[in-house]
């Protein structure tokens, strides 16, 4: 297993889980799925500001 494949623990404030559960798509959608999107939104926009 490589690397980028492992995973770890992140601790959230309850605060901020709440924000992203508001945020799934469906209520199975994983923490991971959520914050991979926003990662690909936030990225969009970067290049969008070039």
């Amino acid at each position: 297993m490589s690397e980028i494949d492992r995973k770890t623990t992140v601790t959230l404030h309850k605060s901020t889980l709440r924000k992203l559960a508001e945020l799934k798509v469906h209520p199975r959608q994983s923490y991971e799925e959520v914050i991979l999107r926003l990662l690909e939104v936030y990225e969009e926009w970067k290049r969008s500001k070039r």
